[in-house]
């Protein structure tokens, strides 16, 4: 039948979609990790450990993120509105 795709074309549809998520969201903790050093002189995952706790820094699983490329886009945008959104807080 045409117009349907084949069990492989879905697969690396479905492996592309993996790819960006994973390269979205490394540069989103990226972000997080830059603007966690340079403006509160702490590693991103004692953040996260102080607010979170250890169960839920678990749920994030942030090990799926090791070999992903970040976004570079992405990481400058998202690095920009941490850093603003931290100065406006730490304002009040």
């Amino acid at each position: 039948m045409s117009g349907e795709k084949s069990p492989g074309d879905r697969e690396q549809r479905v492996d592309h979609i993996a790819s960006e998520l994973r390269s979205h969201a490394t540069a989103v903790f990226a972000a997080f990790g830059a603007v966690c050093r340079s403006e509160l002189g702490l590693e991103p995952e004692t953040v996260l450990y102080a607010h979170l706790g250890p169960l839920y820094i678990a749920t994030l699983e942030l090990d799926q993120l090791e070999g992903a490329k970040p976004d570079r886009t992405i990481r400058r945008e998202w690095r920009a509105k941490l850093a603003q959104k931290w100065r406006e807080w730490i304002r009040d």
